[in-house]
């Protein structure tokens, strides 16, 4: 009986040491869209990275790296107002807290939070970013960008669509 026991707790501290691993790797992200618009294309991406180590006292998600809208056209030169969005989700146990820098507007849905840019007579809007979710248990993780260009009275929207239906570069951490 003690032997099987020991059997048991042995099998069981070898599953987490692998789930543990696993857990701590980084992931990369990656998302482009496009949309035509007067002869050239305004686009949104993002490329980072997410990483989640294993907590016993609640999880912490670390998302990093760069992302950027921007109009390719030459007429005109610049939009009126270039606003990019970065969001990031989670699926989680418990409620959930984001940390992103200032200067960025930000609001929460859900379980995902908005963080928001925006610059007047530009033709891109450049973001080097390190925002963090917190929670109980983390089981997994999403980002997405979005982006509104306003020419006079027009706006052109654009999503970073990618492999998945629901638009968002996935990371599963299980």
């Amino acid at each position: 009986m003690l032997f099987v026991l020991f059997a048991v707790i042995v099998a069981f501290i070898s599953y987490t040491t692998l789930t543990v691993n696993a857990l701590s790797d980084n992931y990369n992200l990656y998302e482009r869209g496009e949309k035509k618009y007067n002869n050239s294309y305004v686009y949104t991406q993002f490329k980072g990275t997410v990483k989640t180590p294993v907590s016993l006292f609640g999880q912490r998600s670390t998302f990093s790296g760069t992302s950027k809208s921007a109009w390719m056209g030459s007429s005109p030169y610049n939009a009126d107002t270039v606003t990019h969005t970065d969001v990031i989700g989670v699926t989680k146990i418990g409620g959930f807290s984001v940390g992103y820098p200032g200067g960025v507007s930000a609001s929460t849905s859900g379980s995902s939070a908005s963080l928001s840019y925006s610059a007047s007579n530009t033709w891109h809007v450049d973001v080097n970013y390190t925002y963090t979710i917190n929670s109980w248990l983390i089981l997994a993780t999403s980002q997405k960008s979005t982006a509104s260009f306003k020419f006079g009275s027009t706006f052109v929207v654009v999503d970073s669509e990618g492999d998945n239906v629901d638009g968002y570069a996935n990371y599963w951490v299980s």
